[in-house]
């Protein structure tokens, strides 16, 4: 769709990007530690902070012969910063790499090609398991007070279902999921819709999210991830275009 398949049309001045994520899983690896992590990164230029250590825990129900057992899961998530705006996530099975300050594909994949060519050295990574890249758009008009009328803002098909409410002013949340198969090796999980961040208290802004993830559940070799997610930014980005009107466009030329 543009010429560097940058999920800001080159046009747009800005954009609604509140956090652009992308995350890789693999086969556990038992070398990944707070140490290995901080050598790891001492190897690239860029100045990251020292991991931080956070702790995920998880509730694992199992069943042994008709008995039910509840088992509590403890892993360790290791937390690098390279600013207040970009981070990365460790753990034994998986990557996460993050901007709260996108501008552009090209921009953001500066940043974690070399994160990603450094870890799958370092960690002897082959393949992964599943790969995903996630733009979430919030759409905020501050300035509008007519906080349900979306036209020509987002498109009428995401938010022809409000109709269904006759007074409004009782919608506490309006939230949408659509699940699709864009392809036999790519999936888009979709959610849309008039999130409240007040809620259950009435909506009090004009806020719409628009939140897409691109992904694939099957192994990817570590040559195609990268052409992988540039494929999945086009992607998202053509569905994003899909989503919005042209005041919305016109709104992101001026900013």
């Amino acid at each position: 769709m543009n010429d560097d398949q940058t999920h800001v049309n080159p046009a747009y001045g800005e954009n609604f990007l509140t956090q652009v994520v992308l995350k890789i899983d693999f086969s556990s690896i038992e070398a990944i530690n707070v140490n290995s992590v901080n050598t790891a990164f001492e190897s690239l230029e860029g100045g990251f902070n020292p991991a931080q250590i956070l702790e995920k825990i998880d509730l694992r129900i199992e069943d042994h012969e008709g008995e039910l057992t509840t088992n509590r899961i403890v892993d360790s998530i290791f937390k690098i910063e390279k600013d207040d705006s970009n981070f990365i996530e460790i753990t034994k099975t998986s990557i996460v790499i993050a901007t709260t300050s996108y501008s552009s594909f090209t921009t953001f994949s500066q940043f974690f090609t070399p994160i990603l060519e450094m870890f799958f050295e370092k960690f002897t990574v082959t393949q992964a398991s599943r790969i995903g890249l996630r733009y979430i758009n919030d759409i905020d008009l501050e300035e509008s007070s007519d906080l349900f009328n979306w036209n020509n803002i987002i498109s009428p098909s995401l938010v022809s279902n409000l109709n269904f409410v006759d007074d409004k002013s009782h919608i506490r949340r309006a939230m949408h999921n659509i699940f699709l198969e864009h392809d036999e090796d790519t999936l888009i999980n979709f959610n849309y819709g008039m999130f409240n961040k007040t809620f259950p208290s009435k909506i009090l802004s004009k806020e719409f999210v628009l939140d897409y993830e691109c992904f694939t559940p099957y192994g990817t070799e570590v040559n195609d991830i990268i052409p992988t997610l540039t494929n999945y930014n086009q992607i998202i980005t053509d569905v994003f275009e899909k989503s919005i009107g042209d005041e919305l466009r016109e709104r992101m030329r001026q900013q």
